[in-house]
């Protein structure tokens, strides 16, 4: 599939996530989220989500020097607060055409403070700019992280 969108997007000269961030946008799926939204501290969230390029622009999966490489960011955010925790993401395995899906499985360890938090999962183009930005609102999945009764 990377070789197909590479040859169409070269052909065509479509927009790419390095050179036209107005034109990123996408909706987003969560499909599975496991074991659920209340959790131990530093135990794993596995989750499957799939996106849909509903812009103009070629996701890229891969950019000289980073720009313009899509990637699924994830962020923890403590209930109430604005700043997030901790982040990290995941690469696309292949560039994403207009109208294509592609669908990433995380694992994501939990914060090891017991609390109340927000995960969200959204897109950025590295260097260039984040899906939200551009109109595409993240997911924000809340999640309860709490201490696993005495004796399990």
């Amino acid at each position: 599939m990377d070789a197909v969108a590479e040859v169409k997007r070269r052909v065509w000269a479509l927009p790419t996530s390095r050179d036209t961030p107005t034109k990123l946008a996408a909706s987003y799926h969560l499909i599975t989220l496991e074991p659920g939204t209340t959790l131990p501290p530093g135990d794993f969230l596995l989750s499957r989500i799939n996106v849909v390029n509903t812009g103009g622009a070629v996701w890229l999966n891969r950019a000289q020097w980073e720009k313009g490489e899509v990637r699924l960011r994830w962020r923890w955010f403590e209930a109430g607060q604005d700043s997030h925790l901790v982040e990290g993401g995941w690469l696309l395995g292949y560039d994403v055409l207009p109208g294509q899906s592609y669908e990433f499985t995380v694992e994501i360890a939990t914060p090891m403070k017991p609390g109340n938090y927000q995960l969200e999962l959204g897109l950025v183009s590295m260097q260039v700019a984040s899906f939200a930005d551009q109109g595409s609102a993240p997911l924000r999945v809340p999640v309860q992280v709490i201490r696993p009764p005495p004796g399990r």
